[in-house]
């Protein structure tokens, strides 16, 4: 969820939230750099990329707090499925 730096926008974080979400940014992309693989398709990189997800929202919730980190996890669900729901229009649409 760190990554997804379109749902900050909605919110008004402190700056000691905005600086738990560019640390957990910073733990996500070291952790999935060590990767012996850079290959996003490769088994060893996919099992890196989820490690370092679950590190990183781990992170957040201690630093953010569960109500917080859990309407920060729902909006980023609900704006996923809305790009889910518009690609899917646009191609029905083709």
């Amino acid at each position: 969820m760190a990554l997804r730096t379109d749902i900050l926008q909605n919110f008004e974080l402190s700056p000691s939230g905005q600086a738990a979400i560019a640390r957990a940014q910073e733990m996500f992309q070291k952790d999935v750099a060590a990767s012996p693989s850079q290959d996003p398709g490769s088994a060893d990189y996919f099992d890196r990329w989820q490690v370092a997800a679950q590190r990183s929202d781990d992170f957040l919730r201690a630093m953010l707090g569960w109500s917080a980190f859990n309407t920060l996890s729902a909006e980023a669900a609900r704006l996923t499925y809305e790009q889910i729901a518009t690609a899917k229009r646009a191609g029905a649409g083709q």
